[in-house]
Order: C-alpha cells, then sequence, then structure tokens
C-alpha cells in the first residue's frame, strides 16, 4: 500500500515517495553592503497522479492514509494495543 498526502493549498492527492533535506545560501550586493540569506528546508518528494515527481516544503502537506488507515486510527492502536491471547504453558 502506500502513504496518501494533501497539499494543503489545492487540496491536490499525492503518494508520498520519500524525504530529503537541502540548505540554501544566496548574496546580493547593494551599494558598498553585501546581504546574505541562508536556511534550510525540509522536502518531501511526492508523486501526482501522472507519476511525476514534485518536492513540496513538508510544512505544506497532511497525511491522508497509511496503508489505508488513517493516521488517527494507527496512534490509537499503538496506544491501546489489542491484548494478546493468553499463552498456555
Amino acid at each position: 500500500m502506500a502513504t496518501l498526502v494533501e497539499i494543503k493549498k489545492t487540496k491536490q492527492v499525492a503518494i508520498f515517495l520519500g524525504t530529503g533535506y537541502g540548505m540554501y545560501q544566496s548574496k546580493s550586493e547593494s551599494g558598498f553592503s553585501v546581504r546574505t540569506n541562508s536556511g534550510q528546508s525540509h522536502q518531501i518528494a511526492l508523486s501526482d497522479f501522472n507519476g511525476e515527481v514534485m518536492w513540496i516544503d513538508a510544512k505544506e502537506i497532511r497525511v491522508l492514509s497509511i496503508d489505508g488507515e488513517s493516521p488517527a486510527s494507527i496512534l490509537h492502536q499503538a496506544k491501546n494495543p489489542p491484548a494478546l491471547p493468553p499463552t498456555h504453558s
């Protein structure tokens, strides 16, 4: 199965492929001073309906389902795991 996500801005559904981490730095000159802008970005690789791969900032997506189950259902099961049947020795 797969992890399905929603792109918050467009409501487009996509398949989660993996994660990436990027850093950037840019410089611009203004008169006698040089401005430097830098930062980091947590990126998510997604596949759309046509199989095209896109990268998007992690803050811009929401997980809809993992292997057909909602995140709430999975977390509820983790918090309240089913009881194991008694073992007979």
